[in-house]
């Protein structure tokens, strides 16, 4: 059930929302997240949404601030029968994106 709900909102959501102003743009969209490090003991692959508001600055920089929410579901660990608790992570990002004009993109963000 929970792969179909998953499948069903990816579906739903992949394309992007953007405002009809040109300098400024919103987009919404589906998010996978995959944990690492001590987090892959004991969670699941994370599912979640972010949005990203942009201005912009120049005919090649745009400012940016991005958020989202994910949540990463706990896991059972094999034959020990215990299970770590869900989770939810709210990340924030601010920065600057360098766009060119054969496409590629550069951002920096803290």
């Amino acid at each position: 059930m929970k792969k179909l709900l998953v499948l069903a909102i990816l579906f739903f959501l992949i394309g992007n929302v953007k405002s009809q102003d040109r300098k400024l743009q919103f987009e919404v969209g589906p998010t996978l997240a995959i944990p690492f490090g001590n987090a892959d003991l004991g969670k699941m692959v994370g599912v979640g949404a972010e949005g990203i508001v942009s201005c912009k600055m120049t005919d090649h920089i745009n400012y940016f601030g991005q958020t989202g929410i994910f949540y990463f579901s706990g896991k059972t660990a094999i034959g020990f029968g215990a299970s770590s608790n869900p989770t939810t992570h709210v990340p924030l990002l601010a920065g600057l994106r360098y766009t060119s004009d054969k496409g590629f993109i550069a951002g920096l963000g803290v």
